[in-house]
């Protein structure tokens, strides 16, 4: 993703001596990510950006190993796609929209997208 590679090569020159008098951070993303409601998604994304800010959660999700592709979790996978955009992403907001529908599969009373608080 850029914006690992641009602190990288940010990292790479200042330690040749040649700063770039910007961080790239800073430059490219001023604030959070935001998630799209799908309807009826208030809840899961607002739990997904808290858990997100929990250093220790957000390195372990994304650190982890895929399973064997027989046990494979599709929403394992689509966790570690949120929360890479939510670390890397560019853009103001992320559409979780496969998240929700990876979390289809498992065996919820209503419809991932169907309000029922």
């Amino acid at each position: 993703s850029l914006l690992p590679a641009l602190e990288h090569a940010q990292r790479v020159d200042a330690a040749a001596g040649c700063g770039w008098g910007v961080d790239p951070s800073e430059a490219l993303r001023r604030g959070h990510v935001g998630l799209v409601n799908q309807g009826a998604t208030c809840y899961m994304n607002a739990t997904l950006q808290v858990l997100f800010l929990v250093p220790a959660f957000r390195d372990g999700i994304l650190a982890a190993e895929p399973a064997p592709r027989a046990e494979r979790s599709p929403i394992l996978a689509e966790v570690q796609a949120t929360f890479a955009f939510l670390r890397d992403g560019l853009a103001r907001s992320y559409d979780p929209l496969p998240l929700v529908t990876a979390s289809e599969a498992l065996p919820l009373t209503f419809a991932a997208t169907q309000q029922n608080d």
